[in-house]
């Protein structure tokens, strides 16, 4: 994620089970409690680089976490994104 943010790449990658520097667990016990739909933004830098780590909960048991560089888009509700994927070469606007 560092080298990506210091080259200049935008990326949005979801944290599963490498998440030795990443606050999967400060986020869990924060979304604990929360109802479904909400998400948390932490933002920090490392070794220069702007970083973002998004903790998703989409039900009451489940989150899912994201590590982020910074301005890859918006979090604010209801946001416009423009997602691509390299693989396929396509693009599409959807809304947060």
């Amino acid at each position: 994620m560092v080298a990506l943010s210091k080259k200049g790449y935008k990326a949005v990658l979801q944290v599963k089970t490498g998440h030795g520097l990443f606050p999967r667990k400060f986020i869990e016990n924060t979304l604990e409690d929360a109802p479904g739909v909400v998400w948390i933004v932490l933002e920090t830098t490392h070794e220069g680089a702007p970083l973002l780590a998004i903790g998703y909960g989409y039900s009451t048991h489940t989150s899912l976490h994201f590590g982020v560089t910074k301005d890859v888009g918006s979090t604010a509700k209801g946001a416009h994104v423009e997602q691509q994927s390299f693989y396929q070469g396509s693009s599409r606007t959807a809304i947060q």
